[in-house]
């Protein structure tokens, strides 16, 4: 139940990232909902393969569902570039979201 919204920005706008979570265990728990981004081709510097950028803890009880939303702009999209300005570059990137790196699912992001 991964979705970003919308699909397509410019380096400057923001964009929202959902997920669904839900507590099938049979007592109350915290989940902390982790979100990768992963700029799938870089070409000016090498960039991280996983890259942390936002996460948020929920208290579900046994059977809830909950929605989970990110809003995310140019500054978890940015890097520094070569005259240490932050520089969001065009192209695919992988945005990630998981109870760890190791897992998750993964939704396409586009910068025009």
């Amino acid at each position: 139940n991964l979705r970003v919204s919308p699909e397509r920005i410019t380096s400057s706008e923001k964009f929202a990232v959902a997920v669904e979570v839900t507590n099938t265990g049979e007592r109350a728990g915290d989940e902390v909902v982790q979100l990768y981004i992963h700029d799938v081709v870089s070409s000016l510097v090498t960039r991280p393969v996983k890259e942390l950028k936002a996460f948020r803890r929920v208290t579900l009880q046994p059977g809830e569902t909950r929605t989970v939303e990110f809003i995310l702009g140019p500054n978890q999209l940015s890097y520094l570039e070569e005259h240490m300005r932050p520089f969001v570059e065009k192209g695919t990137f992988e945005i990630q979201v998981g109870p760890s790196s190791a897992e998750g699912q993964v939704v396409i992001l586009e910068v025009l």
